[in-house]
């Protein structure tokens, strides 16, 4: 694509064909402070008063929670794994800042409310969630906000932004427990019905019928997780967002992630008799993970094209199609080591993939792991049609590439690469 003129190797310039295509590009990054890396007055950190031994504990007890809640649909789906606002899964076109939906909303797409109240509209399936502590009805079913979201967040991540969001071992519990007598979600989420109307999807012979189901563990053994992690810590939130979470490193700990979504689709007749249309999409979804500067790096990759071309023939009753379809996927996940610097409130992130596995070199392409195939199908009205792979797909190095500059304002910041800019979402 160069100043809206898309080119074709077999088919020449194509101008004028752009209805829609749009690109998707946002990097959530949930960055753990390295004690060791600065002093600590630099990055504003407040001392862990907790012994080794506390900390150890704590760290093992909050792991419990994490591998409750990352893996569990009825906390997952609705802090980002299900994105009621977009028709598919994936990122939303209209506010990238938003985690990648993982599963389309069974109840089609909700219109979202444009002044900042909760969508009037959800509670026209979800009227029947668990009462507040005091009794009074739970009336206002809503996703929680970005910033609340747990997906591709490890424990220490996840750690941290419950002891920076709830701000006291009171309200961590109080949250797990009833939402500190407020809208019960807590409560609804261990029902298992997704607070759904029981007259319209509980009924076993209905038309509609959701099945309920309930979490892996009930809500008391869920709720005495959360009092042994905060018992781990001697009964309250202890020192910064790291105390408690995260043992003492002496390199980097902590996530980044990466998503990049291209969508369009177009046609165009030609001239005569003549005429074409596209499309395309592509979604890559990179998350690297570290603790004490060693983790690993997950890819995924999935992308489709496809080009159709009519031109009429003789007699007119016949005609010649033409078609070329490509599909791509890979998913792959690496050894990596990554060091950060930092310097005047900039974050410099130098990750690197490890290419030797078990004394093996993975396979692949001038230092770019391979992760899957494109395939490629040609069709036509004469010969008929033909496949073959055609190329590799590659772990391309971390956009924009190390090492990762940001100025530090808040939760959003600006990097450069050469000379673009990209808005990405930081969350510390």
């Amino acid at each position: 694509m160069n100043n809206g003129l898309i080119t074709s190797a077999n088919h020449g310039p194509m101008t004028n064909i752009w209805r829609n295509y749009r690109l998707l590009h946002v990097e959530l990054a949930a960055l753990a402070f390295v004690l060791g890396l600065t002093p600590l007055t630099a990055v504003g950190q407040k001392s862990c008063p907790l012994t080794e031994a506390q900390s150890k504990k704590a760290v093992a007890a909050f792991g419990k929670i994490a591998d409750f809640v990352l893996n569990e649909p009825r906390c997952v789906n609705c802090h980002g794994g299900v994105n009621p606002h977009i028709a598919s899964i994936g990122l939303n076109p209209q506010d990238p800042t938003e985690p990648a939906s993982l599963k389309i909303h069974g109840g089609g797409v909700i219109q979202k409310s444009t002044n900042g109240t909760i969508e009037a509209e959800c509670m026209d399936c979800h009227d029947h969630m668990a009462n507040k502590r005091d009794g009074s009805p739970t009336k206002q079913w809503m996703t929680a906000a970005p910033f609340h979201n747990f997906l591709d967040k490890d424990a220490t991540t996840l750690c941290r932004q419950f002891k920076k969001s709830l701000g006291s071992a009171q309200e961590f519990l109080g949250h797990i427990k009833d939402d500190n007598g407020g809208n019960n979600f807590a409560q609804t989420a261990f029902n298992g019905d997704r607070g759904l109307d029981p007259d319209q999807y509980l009924d076993p012979a209905g038309p509609n019928y959701v099945a309920p189901k309930q979490p892996s563990i009930s809500h008391d053994a869920f709720v005495k997780l959360g009092q042994d992690w905060i018992s781990a810590m001697g009964g309250k939130f202890q020192g910064d967002e790291n105390c408690g979470c995260e043992l003492t490193h002496d390199k980097w700990s902590g996530m980044i992630h990466y998503a990049i979504e291209e969508k369009g689709d177009d046609g165009l007749k030609t001239g005569p008799g003549t005429s074409f249309e596209w499309s395309a999409s592509s979604a890559t979804k990179v998350t690297w993970s570290f603790t004490n500067g060693v983790g690993t790096a997950q890819y995924s990759v999935q992308n489709a094209h496809q080009y159709i071309g009519w031109h009429a023939a003789s007699p007119p009753s016949s005609e010649l199609r033409s078609s070329s379809k490509s599909t791509g996927s890979g998913q792959g996940t690496f050894p990596a080591t990554v060091d950060v610097a930092m310097s005047q409130g900039n974050y410099y992130v130098y990750a690197q993939l490890q290419l030797h596995l078990a004394g093996e070199s993975v396979p692949n392409n001038s230092g770019n792991p391979i992760i899957g195939k494109q395939h490629i199908e040609t069709c036509d009205s004469v010969d008929g049609c033909s496949g073959a792979d055609t190329a590799d797909i590659l772990a391309l190095p971390l956009p924009p590439g190390p090492p990762l500059i940001g100025e530090n304002a808040r939760s959003e910041s600006r990097f450069r690469h050469h000379d673009s800019e990209e808005r990405r979402a930081w969350v510390f």
